[in-house]
């Protein structure tokens, strides 16, 4: 199993480059916003019960995932400033490592200005429909209080790394350059 986690902060084109390794690949994709988008017709973000399912059925995704040996690929925006976060993606790690499985982080960015332009593309508000309430300029600045990109080492103990600037980089580049950085297989 291969497990490849695209990171970064929200608008800078997970899904987009995530769904493009998965077909390049042939990994299974899961994206972080199908979650939300299934809790959400049950939930309101902020409810209490809303943030620990969607935490737990990600990480049990990736654990039987690991278990069967399926490889992944699958996004998140991780807060790198949130002990809450690391708590989580230590556990949604380890559940890939201790089954001797391999961990690899592409992490994607852009700047806010690009960001905000994105955040309203027409794509983005069909796939998250649920979501239109996150979706906003208000918001977006809000989350800029997090760190959403590792720092220099940060992820060592996990995997190997890549960062791809989105700003200039098409979708079907990054994945590209994903897929050759960790040598993954074509899809059959």
């Amino acid at each position: 199993m291969d497990y490849v986690l695209i990171l970064g902060p929200p608008a800078v084109g997970k899904a987009t480059v995530a769904a493009e390794v998965a077909r390049l690949t042939g990994y299974r994709l899961v994206l972080n916003t199908l979650t939300s988008e299934m809790l959400l017709g049950v939930f309101a973000r902020g409810e209490a019960p809303f943030t620990p399912l969607h935490v737990h059925f990600q990480h049990r995704i990736v654990e039987e995932a690991a278990r069967a040996g399926i490889s992944l690929v699958s996004t998140v925006a991780w807060a790198f400033n949130s002990e809450f976060d690391w708590t989580e993606m230590r556990k949604r790690l380890g559940s890939v490592t201790t089954h001797g499985e391999k961990v690899m982080f592409a992490e994607l960015s852009a700047p806010i200005d690009v960001r905000l332009e994105r955040n309203h593309h027409p794509e983005r508000t069909v796939s998250k429909p649920r979501q239109a309430s996150t979706l906003s300029d208000e918001v977006m600045l809000d989350m800029e209080k997090h760190r959403f990109l590792s720092e220099p080492g940060e992820l060592d103990e996990f995997g190997p790394s890549l960062r791809i600037d989105t700003t200039t980089t098409a979708p079907g580049e990054a994945a590209a350059r994903i897929v050759a950085e960790f040598r993954l297989p074509a899809a059959r």
